[in-house]
């Protein structure tokens, strides 16, 4: 278990290996998390090599996410192709995809 001390002495070097745009230790707020929790599963997924369809499945294989926060999986699929963009080396600085419920 993490303390948010240990994560803040954690976060200069997660930024820096990371390279998450706009990334910022100090998000703590549901919504917040919720778009902390899309780019994390999104970069996972590039990390194995997946594609857009296989990360889809995959996220669609939890009922429960699927069934009551739909918004997450959509979110991470965007999340998704926003660092794929990055990573073909288009506006690393792009804004950020806020998430919502709506």
């Amino acid at each position: 278990l993490y303390m948010l001390e240990d994560l803040n002495i954690l976060a200069p070097a997660w930024r820096k290996e990371c390279g998450a745009c706009g990334w910022d230790e100090t998000k703590h707020d549901i919504l917040d998390r919720a778009q902390l929790r899309c780019e994390i599963d999104a970069l996972v997924a590039h990390l194995y090599g997946l594609n857009k369809q296989e990360l889809d499945y995959i996220l669609s294989t939890f009922p429960i996410v699927r069934e009551k926060t739909p918004w997450l999986i959509e979110g991470t699929v965007r999340e998704f192709e926003r660092f794929g963009n990055i990573k073909k080396g288009e506006c690393v600085n792009e804004k950020k995809i806020v998430i919502s419920r709506d």
